[in-house]
């Protein structure tokens, strides 16, 4: 649970009063962990805002993005029709069944690493999809609440 900056600069301020970290708790609502953790990281930052964020860093650079992009886009324009699979590492994918029956039948795979949505395109749409389901709930929460 994420606190305001408000209630941060309450608890900096108790603490420089003199006031106990377990009175500051009781005081706030929070608990004292919370309290030493505020203190703690603006004493290191002298800051009472949150750290920036960037989210899970991408498998791949910009340049080799393109490189694959460029290389899946010159496969699609080859006269000769080839019928590719996808596969990230899962251990069914790598199965000695399936890898045997991808090689009687001529079947190219190419393997991706798991949970690479910057690359697969069905991921970015079960993400939608997730998005999508979650607002229908809620509007049927709301309504017939």
């Amino acid at each position: 649970m994420s606190i305001t900056e408000i209630l941060r600069k309450r608890i900096v301020d108790s603490f420089n009063r003199g006031d106990s970290q377990a009175q500051i708790g009781r005081t706030f609502g929070v608990s004292r962990g919370t309290v030493v953790n505020r203190i703690k990281r603006f004493e290191q930052i002298e800051s009472l805002k949150d750290r920036v964020r960037t989210g899970r860093p991408r498998i791949f650079s910009d340049r080799i993005r393109r490189a694959i992009v460029r290389f899946l886009l010159i496969r699609e324009c080859m006269t000769v029709p080839q019928v590719q699979q996808f596969q990230d590492n899962c251990p069914v994918h790598t199965a000695n069944n399936v890898v045997n029956f991808m090689r009687a039948r001529r079947l190219k795979n190419l393997f991706i690493p798991a949970y690479s949505p910057d690359i697969n395109i069905i991921e970015k749409l079960w993400g939608i999809v997730k998005k999508i389901t979650y607002i229908f709930e809620y509007i049927l929460l709301c309504t017939y609440s």
